[in-house]
């Protein structure tokens, strides 16, 4: 009677160890299964990311490209607005003293004291 009842107390830990591993068993499958479920909408939102900057990536390269140009056009106009602030200070160049000998045709009566423009 003694070794029936070892020979039970020993089936009824084998059967608890063998629970207990196929109960770890599938807690480890459902903890796969929850963080799957977990990663997949993080999965998705990455791809969905990934897919935005290969989009944006051009329209990038492209501002880059368009304020370097930028940049120089504002150079270009500095330059040009320093040269003719530069221009407009000094007086302008003169070849020769201008002579006025020729006279004009008065075509308008009531202006005697300043002379009409040609046609």
């Amino acid at each position: 009677m003694e070794s029936s009842a070892i020979l039970f107390a020993l089936v009824a830990v084998i059967s608890l160890f063998i629970g207990l591993w196929l109960g770890s068993r599938q807690g480890r499958a459902g903890e796969r299964n929850l963080a799957e479920a977990r990663e997949a909408p993080l999965r998705e939102q990455c791809e969905a990311a990934k897919a935005e900057i290969a989009a944006l990536k051009p329209k990038a390269e492209e501002l880059t490209r368009v304020t370097e140009q930028l940049r120089n056009e504002e150079a270009k106009y500095a330059q040009m607005k320093a040269d003719l602030d530069t221009a407009s200070r000094e007086p302008p160049p003169t070849l020769c003293a201008p002579t006025h000998s020729h006279s004009w045709n008065s075509q308008s009566s009531n202006s005697a004291d300043k002379p009409a423009r040609p046609n």
